[in-house]
C-alpha cells in the first residue's frame, strides 16, 4: 500500500510543474506518509528504533526544506537549481553533469520502497 502512495505523490510531481501547488503537496504529503509509516513501524519493533527509515525521513524532510525555502523576497531557491540544472544537462561529459532536484527526489522515492 505504501508502495501505491508514493507512486501517487511522484506521478503528482511528474506531471505538474515544480512550482506548482500540487507539487508542493505531494511532497509533503510524501513526508506525512512516511512519518506515519514511521510510526506504525516503531509500535511493532518493540520501541527499537529503525535507524535506515529514521535516516529516509531525515532525507525526505531536508529536500522537501530545500525544496520549499524562500528568501525575504519570496523567490525559491530551488527555481534557481532547476534552472541551473536544465542548464548543464546539456553537458556530455558525467563529470560535468549536475545532480538536479529531480534525481535526488527520485532516489528518495527509490530508497523509501526498498525498505517499503
Amino acid at each position: 500500500m505504501l508502495s501505491d502512495f508514493v507512486l501517487m505523490f511522484d506521478n503528482a510531481c511528474k506531471y505538474n510543474e515544480p512550482d506548482s501547488q500540487i507539487y508542493k503537496d505531494a511532497l509533503t504529503m510524501q513526508r506525512m506518509t512516511l512519518q506515519t509509516k514511521l510510526k506504525l513501524n516503531e509500535d511493532t519493533n518493540n520501541g527499537v528504533p529503525d535507524v535506515r527509515a529514521l535516516v529516509q525521513e531525515l532525507l525526505t524532510d531536508l529536500f522537501i526544506s530545500t525544496y520549499k525555502h524562500q528568501d525575504e523576497e519570496g523567490r525559491c531557491f530551488s527555481d534557481f537549481l532547476v534552472e541551473f540544472s536544465e542548464t548543464d544537462a546539456t553537458s556530455t561529459d558525467p563529470a560535468k553533469k549536475v545532480l538536479n532536484l529531480d534525481m535526488i527526489k527520485e532516489r528518495l522515492i527509490l530508497q523509501s520502497q526498498v525498505k517499503g
